[in-house]
């Protein structure tokens, strides 16, 4: 009777165990942090980067994103990175140290921006400014760095962002080499990234500084939109394509000449007169600076007038074309003229200049 009892009660045991070990297990949810909306782009495990703080990357890198600002300057790289009329550039400034034992060679870290809409752009070359134009990929010793004191020796890296583009997100393709699993470190920008759309609110650490105030859209409180055509005074310089410009004076005149002939009846010229500075890393020629297509003045009733046709850049102080094979080293600067053939009772409202493509300008010629 007992060994009946004992059975049963073995096989009760047997059976509930049997039960249990067939539930199935409640799922566990994976633990995703800082959503990414990144058009085209799937969620990586990455961690929240602060401008200004060191980081081991993956890579072997001693890595700092020093600051960032936008611009509408050239970027003198292997390939140069021009503002192109509907553009600006983000320019990062790094630093990098090899924390490896052995040499590490610096092919360019890369770099993803998003802006508030998810439209990623990729970064370019790298710069280190004592290496000019030739980019940057040097081998490193151990312990040995560069970029850390950028006012001496800058180490920057640029990205071409459309005009009205506000960036929220800056992605390094790199993760902490500390954090078991990471592929990328996220900056969420200050005043730009929120969190219901980037997945985390700014950092206020984290400001990219504003573009200069002439090109700067009053009405973006970050001045990280960029005016189409800017409005600007004679005298003022401003950069477009390779070159910086300034627009010395707008007169008008019905006695001086051009191409050896005074103005037609009932009509005057209009004479420009630009100093143009090469800003890029070689040597260049005006190219379609002086193009009749870019350059137009328009006088008070809204009519628009081209560069005369065939007188292309005049001399400064004479009635003489600038030779076609004029080229500027960097740095270095000319001063010529343009002519426009206008009714003589005509006056001079703006003048639009820009290189064929680069960023455009309107002189007001009453600022005169």
């Amino acid at each position: 009777m007992r060994l009946a009892f004992g059975l049963v009660a073995l096989m009760t045991i047997a059976a509930a165990s049997a039960s249990l070990a067939q539930q199935p297990k409640k799922p566990t949810k994976p633990h995703v942090k800082n959503q990414d909306i990144t058009k085209g782009q799937g969620q990586v495990q990455g961690g929240d980067g602060v401008f200004g703080t060191t980081y081991t990357l993956n890579s072997g890198w001693n890595f700092t994103l020093l600051k960032a600002r936008y611009s509408i300057e050239p970027f003198n790289s292997y390939n140069t990175v021009l503002a192109k009329e509907d553009e600006k550039l983000l320019i990062l400034t790094v630093a990098i140290k090899n924390s490896l034992p052995s040499d590490l060679f610096f092919g360019g870290l890369e770099w993803q921006a998003v802006d508030e809409e998810g439209h990623v752009f990729p970064s370019g070359d790298y710069r280190l400014n004592s290496d000019g134009n030739k980019g940057s990929s040097p081998t490193l010793k151990p312990g040995q760095g560069i970029g850390q004191f950028p006012d001496k020796d800058e180490l920057a890296v640029a990205f071409e962002i459309p005009t009205k583009s506000r960036i929220s997100k800056l992605i390094l393709k790199d993760g902490r080499k500390f954090v078991k699993g990471e592929e990328v470190v996220r900056y969420f920008i200050a005043d730009a990234a929120k969190k219901d759309r980037d997945g985390q609110d700014g950092n206020p650490k984290n400001t990219i500084a504003p573009l200069p105030a002439f090109v700067r859209d009053p009405s973006d409180k970050l001045g990280a939109v960029a005016l189409q055509t800017p409005v600007i005074k004679p005298g003022f310089a401003v950069p477009t394509g390779y070159y910086s410009v300034t627009v010395d004076s707008v007169a008008t005149s019905t006695s001086e000449k051009c191409k050896d002939e005074l103005p037609a009846e009932g009509k005057q010229f209009a004479i420009v007169t630009f100093t143009v500075k090469n800003i890029w890393g070689k040597e260049i020629g005006l190219f379609d600076l002086v193009s009749t297509e870019f350059n137009k003045l328009r006088d008070k009733d809204g009519e628009k007038y081209p560069v005369i046709d065939g007188s292309g850049a005049r001399k400064a102080k004479r009635d003489e074309a600038v030779s076609d094979d004029l080229h500027l080293a960097p740095g270095e600067s000319t001063t010529f003229r343009l002519f426009y053939e206008i009714p003589k009772d005509a006056k001079v409202k703006s003048v639009e200049f820009g290189q064929g493509n680069g960023r455009k300008y309107i002189v007001d010629a009453a600022a005169n």
